[in-house]
This record gives structure tokens, sequence and C-alpha cells, in this order.
């Protein structure tokens, strides 16, 4: 899952921001003359473009292949083995939430899903809910997994909630 060598053309992950196609690497117009960047196209809006710095070691370190049917397989074997507990403290558990969003982490990602879903449906006897930067969280969480899973397997986003499961068990809260 660590291959670190990017090569134009290739689909990568950059954090949770989505599915890329890198387009160019190398010097652009703007910025330092002889600095290299990634030039990276979404494959959900064709019409615009990122650009990280090569040497940005922070910003590039968010930058991955997409994971392999095997990987997918051996994340949906393991994620129950790392649970993330639920936090009390607002502040506590957002910073937690946007650390694991901003790293991209897919089995980090599947606990925070699973962790949100699990408060979820502990509320659902109450007359509350969880918090709208809570919901938000989640669905950034489930938008990347379920782009990142939809590309690797070849299926539709809509239809990885039931592979899920399908690995999972129907019982299984994710």
């Amino acid at each position: 899952m660590e291959n670190r060598l990017f090569q134009k053309g290739d689909r990568v992950v950059y954090g949770t921001s989505g599915i890329f196609r890198i387009e160019e690497i190398g010097p652009i117009d703007f910025g330092a003359p002889d600095q290299p960047y990634f030039t990276l196209r979404p494959l959900s809006d064709k019409g615009s473009l990122t650009f990280v710095p090569c040497n940005n070691q922070t910003l590039t370190a968010r930058l991955r292949h997409p994971l392999t049917r095997e990987e997918i397989e051996k994340i949906l074997r393991s994620h129950l083995d790392t649970p993330l507990d639920w936090d009390g403290d607002r502040k506590t558990r957002l910073a937690a939430f946007r650390d694991i969003l901003t790293e991209g982490d897919p089995t980090e990602l599947l606990s925070l899903i699973r962790c949100l879903l699990l408060q979820k449906k502990a509320l659902e006897g109450s007359s509350r809910r969880l918090s709208l930067s809570d919901s938000e969280t989640l669905q950034v969480a489930l938008h990347s997994i379920h782009s990142e899973i939809s590309l690797s397997l070849g299926i539709a986003p809509d239809d990885v909630p039931d592979y899920i499961l399908s690995r999972l068990g129907t019982d299984a809260v994710l």
C-alpha cells in the first residue's frame, strides 16, 4: 500500500479529497521556477486541477496508490481489530476525526465510520442524533471509502455498502 513511486497517468488517492489522475510531474508556471509539482485531475471533476509540490513531504505523504482487491479484503477482515472509541468531549473527538480524515488511511477511515455508525445506532432510541459535524465527518469518510473501493473493484459506488456487508456479515455495523 505504500509504493511511493508515481508516474504520469497513474490514478492516485489524495487524502480524502478523492481519486485523481496524475496529469503531469514537473515545474509549472507559478511558484518557484525549479519546483516540481504533481498536477492532479480529479476523476469526478474533469474541469479542475490540484497542484501538489513534489518536495513538500507533508502534502506528498497524502498521495498513495489506490488499494488493490487483496488490500481491501485484508482491511475488511482486520478493521474490527482496531476499534475507535467514542470520545464524549466534542472538541477532542472532532480533532481526532479531522486527523483521520487528513491522513486518509483506509483502515482508520473504516474504524472512524464504524465508530460513528455505532454511536448513531446507540442514539436511535432517544430523541438525540449525531451532531452536524459528526454527520458531515461520516459522509466524508463514507464517500472516500466508497470512491476508492468502487475504483479498485470496478463496481458502482452505490454497490460498495452491499459489498462490504457481504464480507463482514449482514449483522456488522459498517
